[in-house]
């Protein structure tokens, strides 16, 4: 496995990490979860990123990640990731109108505040939640050429 790929998996798994941490923050304003579910959750989020940064500088030798394409070693793989971040690109647009017109339906049905807001939130997350899984999906189909 190329050390891109390796990136690119581990950088989806923290991801996906870093989204259950979030979905139980929000979950647990809502549902009155205890302060140490709360703790835990935050202190989850926190490692997941530290553990990601601290991973790329000492096991991949990222030293900058100031490029788009600080990962690719090769032309090939630059191919790849502008094929994965073009699609991600549009998916991501497509969701943010989505969002957009959801916003202006459910806002003329006159929902509560709050739960206009936990709706909203919650087709975001599943926005970026879908984005993390359509990149992971791209870059493994693209690179099988």
């Amino acid at each position: 496995m190329s050390r891109a790929k390796r990136i690119v998996r581990m950088t989806f798994w923290m991801n996906n990490v870093a989204l259950v941490s979030l979905g139980v923050l929000v979950l647990g304003r809502l549902w009155a979860l205890p302060i140490m579910g709360t703790l835990v959750a935050m202190l989850l989020l926190v490692t997941s990123y530290w553990i990601l940064a601290w991973t790329l500088n000492q096991r991949y030798h990222v030293k900058q990640r100031q490029s788009g394409m600080w990962y690719t070693d090769d032309e090939r793989e630059r191919a790849i990731a502008l094929k994965v971040h073009s699609a991600c690109l549009t998916g991501m647009t497509n969701g943010v109108w989505g969002l957009i017109a959801l916003g202006s339906i459910l806002f003329l049905v006159r929902f509560e505040t709050q739960t206009l807001l936990l709706t909203l939130l919650a087709v975001a997350y599943l926005i970026v939640a879908g984005a993390n899984v359509q990149y992971y999906y791209l870059w493994w189909r693209y690179d099988q050429d």
